[in-house]
């Protein structure tokens, strides 16, 4: 009974957002966040009955996120049958150097990060937009003068730098910490 109830609630919340579109003429926007776990979720014929929504529902937009590229790929031509849909796959690929250097402008703002620190993180992110986003947020959360004053100087690199680094990658709370233990897992 358990497990019936679990996969009709997917169904009937997927269904959900035709009845709000005919309730109010809004189209529903819809995001899935890693939507390669979704099938952890224990859901019987998970795919098999989203696409048959999908080819009912055109005033829905579903927007599905995965950071593994392959296994969204399979998903997508195997289990989904988006045959009748109209759908867009969109490839986000590492930022080069020119544009890595003009995110990181953008995301610090006044704090101009000499050239050396800016090198560095584009070179240890791979241009890498998620890693790039990380790093200058925990930047901007640094309140530290002496590692405000290296960053926008030529002078050696603080120990505040590496630490707040460390607690990134090493740190249990730390979210690449997480996301690289969640991978290692898998393996």
């Amino acid at each position: 009974l358990q497990r019936r109830k679990k996969n009709n609630i997917f169904t009937e919340l997927l269904s959900l957002f035709e009845i709000i579109n005919q309730e109010t003429n809004k189209i529903c926007v819809v995001i899935f966040d890693e939507f390669h776990n979704l099938e952890n979720m224990g859901i019987k014929n998970l795919y098999s009955e989203w696409s048959k929504l999908l080819i009912v529902q055109k005033n829905t937009m579903y927007i599905i996120v995965s950071s593994m590229k392959l296994k969204t790929k399979i998903i997508l031509s195997k289990n989904l049958s988006l045959l009748f849909g109209n759908f867009q796959i969109i490839t986000i690929e590492p930022f080069d150097i020119k544009t890595s250097e003009d995110y990181l402008k953008y995301r610090l703002g006044e704090l101009n990060l000499n050239i050396g620190l800016k090198n560095f993180i584009i070179h240890f992110t791979g241009g890498n937009p998620f890693y790039l986003e990380l790093i200058s947020k925990e930047l901007l959360k640094t309140n530290s003068t002496d590692l405000w004053l290296c960053l926008s100087e030529d002078k050696p690199l603080p120990s505040g730098l590496s630490d707040m680094l460390e607690d990134l990658l090493f740190m249990p709370s730390g979210i690449l910490n997480q996301k690289f233990s969640n991978y290692l897992k898998r393996f």
